[in-house]
């Protein structure tokens, strides 16, 4: 018997292991677990960053003068509303203005469409104009767009380009903030956000 008491101990100890290994297992696999989701967070949040400021490149030909630049004046631009009525951007001397350069074929472009209407709306009755340049298109298409997204604000056409040309645009969307003395403050070159715009236009007129 007392042999056989000896003996017990021995015959318990692979269990004990066993047991061991397969708790030391389980906690490999959650802590793997817990790494990926981790991995996994940080992935999307910077393709969701990605997604917010990413821009189309295009090839804009004959620039003529000196490139905008912050805490210059904002090259000068006459262009046609959707139905044939000259905008100047002189017009709007006095006020904040918000310039959208932008083209409906622009996958950015649409995507950022939403929210630049929500904050253009939140921020017009504090004397904000948004112009919404379209690059390259006629005003059937850009008609079309207009109409199917519900966008309220002013869109002019720049067919030629020639507005492009000088504002050096070479991605859209681009945003100039002009401030109501006609100077850019700020430029953005990429989509944005609705959270992201509202903060863009506290560099040309107070927070709401």
């Amino acid at each position: 018997m007392s042999s056989r008491l000896a003996g017990a101990p021995a015959l318990s100890e692979p269990v004990a292991d066993g047991a061991l290994a397969g708790g030391n297992v389980k906690r490999v696999v959650v802590s793997l677990a817990v790494v990926l989701a981790i991995a996994a967070g940080i992935y999307l949040l910077d393709a969701s960053r990605e997604t917010a400021g990413a821009s189309t490149a295009i090839s804009v030909a004959g620039a003529t003068g000196p490139a905008p630049r912050i805490g210059t004046a904002a090259p000068g631009f006459e262009a046609p509303d959707l139905d044939g009525k000259p905008i100047r951007l002189s017009d709007f001397r006095g006020h904040p203005v918000w310039i959208d350069f932008w083209a409906n074929w622009c996958p950015p472009c649409r995507a950022e469409t939403a929210d630049v209407q929500a904050a253009d709306a939140e921020r017009q009755g504090d004397g904000l104009t948004l112009l919404a340049v379209s690059i390259g298109e006629d005003a059937a298409t850009v008609r079309r767009y207009v109409e199917t997204t519900g966008i309220t604000y002013t869109v002019v056409l720049d067919p030629d380009q020639s507005i492009a040309a000088r504002y050096r645009i070479t991605g859209i969307p681009t945003h100039f903030f002009v401030d109501s003395d006609g100077v850019i403050r700020f430029v953005q070159s990429g989509g944005l956000s609705k959270k992201a715009a509202l903060e863009r236009l506290t560099a040309i007129m107070p927070a709401s």
